[in-house]
């Protein structure tokens, strides 16, 4: 649904997935060796056994779900190396009971490594998602002064209105 981002020798690419039924594609974003077109990391946006945020998950109800994806324009930090990448809920948009918990990583913005793709932080705006509140908008990147200090740090705008504003290496609000 958006460009891709180019990082070094990677094409990093987000998923467009369907709104139902709940069960289908994995919107896993994925990064792509610029030269082979070769798979070089993947992010699975709707964490599997044994990863972080696996037991947001009730019982099987991660299994083959979709929805979960970024839709819409990720964010490089390129001094950093981190990518941003805003996810949206998990299928469906107003309906939970196959998917109790938290559902980890819909309604995140989510970091990683841009050439590794590993977790670096996240945070979730709502926590189990029921009104199609998404993270929608591209992740801004600035800096705060604090004290005389400055903080990089990323922005993020939520459909309900709330504006996050985090330190970008973080995580922390």
């Amino acid at each position: 649904n958006s460009p891709p981002v180019i990082y070094k020798d990677l094409v990093i690419t987000g998923a467009a997935v369907q709104e139902s039924p709940s069960l289908g594609a994995a919107g896993d974003t994925r990064a792509w060796d610029i030269h082979t077109g070769k798979l070089v990391w993947q992010f699975h946006s709707v964490a599997r056994p044994g990863e972080t945020g696996a037991d947001t998950w009730e019982g099987d109800s991660w299994k083959g779900r979709s929805g979960t994806n970024v839709w819409g324009f990720m964010t490089l930090d390129p001094k950093l190396g981190i990518l941003y990448m805003p996810f949206w809920q998990p299928t469906y948009d107003y309906y939970g009971a196959d998917r109790k918990g938290e559902n980890l990583f819909g309604d995140c913005i989510v970091a990683v490594d841009a050439t590794t793709g590993k977790l670096k932080w996240y945070f979730q705006t709502v926590h189990h998602d029921l009104w199609d509140y998404d993270i929608s908008g591209p992740p801004v990147l600035f800096d705060v002064n604090e004290n005389g200090k400055k903080i990089p740090a990323v922005a993020e705008m939520s459909k309900t209105g709330l504006l996050y504003v985090l330190d970008r290496r973080t995580g922390k609000p």
